[in-house]
């Protein structure tokens, strides 16, 4: 029977492994570099701004780059060469970053590239389940901020390394990512992390809304939020309403991570943990 966890968790810092020291070498070390070009999106490119896809912003540009990204949805699929445990292969999503600094934040206009209002002005990035929404791999360092990932899915079930299988909305392998005041929403895969997948990864997840996101094999987990290996600061974040078979909402496994005052209720999973699986 589904075990459903509707009690809201708050400070569960004392449920995983923490590490004071690597988290502020972690925090303080995702801080340092800088965006040499500011590039913008909107979603009828020139002249309103420079381009209509985020993929185009950074394949325009070899340097750090900050992209910022008018309100409004954004429905492109890219396929590029894979770039986690294997080389062999392509993998399709809308922004894909190898290799490379970005920041990519949501909320603005075509009017005004300076303030971004993310809630009153959304910014939709909508994979329609033709592929992931973000991918990034390889030392890549990558902020998101301000945006709603939406419907990402990389339409494989288990594979022969399981990885294909792993993170609808965002993957990340190998990297170092900042995930702050995003709406991941109605993401599926097959095995692990229907919302995110993190694999040997310094993350600081802060201020995000995980929300009806979905693994479906069976033995999958991690429904939200899956995690292996690397440090991460998960706070300030809400998982409502995440399901699958094992851990419905977060699956954290060989992490060093940090917990404090989210919100984790009505998630669902068959075994292993409604809530968060360790």
């Amino acid at each position: 029977m589904l075990n459903k966890i509707a009690n809201r968790l708050l400070l569960i810092g004392a449920m995983v492994v923490v590490c004071i020291t690597s988290l502020c070498w972690l925090v303080n070390g995702m801080a340092h570099a800088e965006a040499d070009v500011i590039l913008t999106v909107c979603p009828s490119g020139p002249p309103a701004c420079q381009f209509n896809s985020i993929q185009d912003a950074l394949d325009s540009t070899r340097f750090a780059a900050e992209v910022r990204i008018a309100q409004g949805t954004y429905t492109d699929v890219h396929t590029r060469p894979r770039q986690d445990v294997t080389t062999t292969g392509t993998v399709t999503q809308m922004v894909y970053i190898n290799d490379k600094y970005v920041i990519l934040h949501g909320g603005y206009t075509i009017t005004d590239f300076v303030h971004a209002y993310p809630i009153t002005q959304p910014t939709l990035l909508d994979a329609h389940y033709q592929g992931r929404v973000i991918y990034a791999a390889n030392r890549a360092d990558v902020t998101v901020e301000g945006l709603h990932i939406l419907h990402g899915d990389t339409g494989y079930a288990f594979g022969s390394d399981g990885i294909a299988a792993a993170g609808g909305g965002i993957a990340a392998f190998n990297a170092r990512l900042t995930l702050r005041n995003n709406h991941v929403e109605g993401n599926r895969i097959f095995i692990w992390g229907g919302g995110v997948f993190l694999q040997d990864t310094e993350s600081v997840i802060e201020g995000n809304v995980f929300l009806l996101n979905t693994t479906g094999g069976r033995g999958a987990s991690g429904g939200a939020l899956t995690i292996f290996g690397g440090t991460s600061l998960i706070s300030a974040n809400q998982f409502i309403s995440n399901s699958s078979w094992g851990a419905g909402g977060l699956y954290l496994g060989g992490v060093t991570a940090t917990l404090q005052s989210n919100t984790i209720i009505s998630n669902l999973a068959a075994t292993g943990g409604g809530g968060i699986a360790i």
